[in-house]
């Protein structure tokens, strides 16, 4: 089994403190039986990692076959039995990975917000480096392992993995994109595309390169007067929100190409549209809408109006019939919903009778993307 080492001292200390070794054997035993599905039990190494040097600090060592043995690690020498990394022949992924500082942008589609953001580099030495946003991680430097690409899969050694044993602040979660069967994907504009064995979906970009397109948002919502009312509750649960009083179809339409240009819409973005309280609409207005959508997006949602207003009946059967054109667009029908919110004296804003007419609003459409509600 392999073998966990953990810094037996902090700072100037030279001596153990009192009962250290029999917390240490009693927390790394509860660990070890504790029925994590799929961990892998990386050697935790009490080193320091500078620029370009790795110096052995004072250390115990704890075998998982002998929780009882605990001593003086033994110090720790490079090994000069490099094991040079493969890429097949053929391979698409041939030349184009090799010593790039590869920075995770997206995590299933979620953008990474560690500052400084986690990062790995394949080695042309056969090395694997990295940064999880709390600690770094790589290769046993007293072990030949080495890292290989068959096909458009990574292969690598999880046992002569070690991290370095940093605490993480409170709420950040590691990111470590690259496991034993990761399926890489690089596409034109040099973005790469890392899926784990598990199916979590990372993207990575070179993180020299300044000339790469923008990660889009995960969730946008463009809209009117009503939806304005909810924007703060909406950008809280992470749904990037344009939407002002006076917006109509043109407005929308500007809008989205306005989003599409800057990069918060392409791939991957679930867009959320409200339109049609203002004016009366026309099928063509919607179809310039959807003129204005990336073919790339994940989906579109369209919320109905709702007023007692001639024509909102008659643009919300518009609105209705878009999913029999694109099949990516379902519909919130929040003029069939409206009248359990205690909305404005108008009858159509809920920016008025405190929060709770916005944040229902805000809840139907965090259901419809599948997100917590507040």
């Amino acid at each position: 089994m392999p073998e966990t080492w953990i810094d037996d001292h902090t700072g100037d200390e030279t001596i153990a403190r009192p009962d250290f070794h029999a917390e240490l054997r009693a927390e790394l035993t509860r660990k070890a039986a504790a029925p994590e599905a799929g961990r892998r039990w990386w050697k935790i190494i009490g080193w320091s990692v500078a620029a370009a040097a790795v110096v052995a600090s004072v250390a115990l060592i704890v075998s998982r076959d002998d929780p009882d043995r605990v001593g003086p690690a033994e110090s720790v020498s490079m090994s000069t039995d490099l094991v040079p990394p493969t890429v097949e022949a053929g391979s698409p992924l041939r030349g184009g990975l090799v010593d790039i500082q590869w920075t995770v942008v997206t995590v299933d589609g979620v953008a990474v917000s560690a500052e400084p953001a986690p990062w790995f580099t394949l080695q042309h030495d056969g090395r694997l480096a990295g940064f999880d946003g709390c600690n770094q991680y790589g290769f046993d430097l007293s072990l030949p392992g080495g890292w290989t690409i068959t096909g458009a899969t990574l292969g690598i050694d999880e046992d002569e993995m070690v991290s370095t044993a940093m605490g993480c602040p409170e709420g950040l979660t590691p990111v470590v994109p690259v496991a034993d069967g990761t399926q890489l994907s690089l596409d034109a504009s040099g973005r790469l595309t890392l899926t784990s064995p598990s199916g979590r979906i990372y993207i990575a970009q070179d993180q020299s390169d300044t000339t790469l397109p923008k990660v889009a948002q995960k969730y946008v919502a463009v809209g009117e007067s009503v939806m304005a009312g909810a924007v703060s509750q909406l950008e809280s649960a992470g749904v990037l929100v344009q939407a002002t009083g006076d917006s109509g179809p043109e407005g929308v339409k500007n809008a989205l190409l306005q989003l599409g240009n800057i990069g918060d819409v392409g791939f991957g973005t679930t867009l959320v549209v409200q339109v049609g309280t203002n004016a009366p609409l026309t099928q063509a207005e919607l179809y310039a809408i959807m003129a204005e959508v990336p073919a790339d997006v994940a989906g579109v949602v369209f919320l109905t109006v709702h007023a007692d207003i001639e024509y909102v009946a008659a643009n919300n059967e518009l609105i209705r019939g878009l999913p029999d054109n694109y099949p990516n667009v379902s519909i919130i029908d929040w003029d069939a919903q409206a009248s359990a919110a205690e909305l404005c004296a108008d009858g159509i804003h809920i920016s008025c009778n405190g929060p709770a007419p916005a944040t229902f609003y805000t809840n139907l459409i965090l259901e419809a993307l599948g997100l917590e509600t507040i």
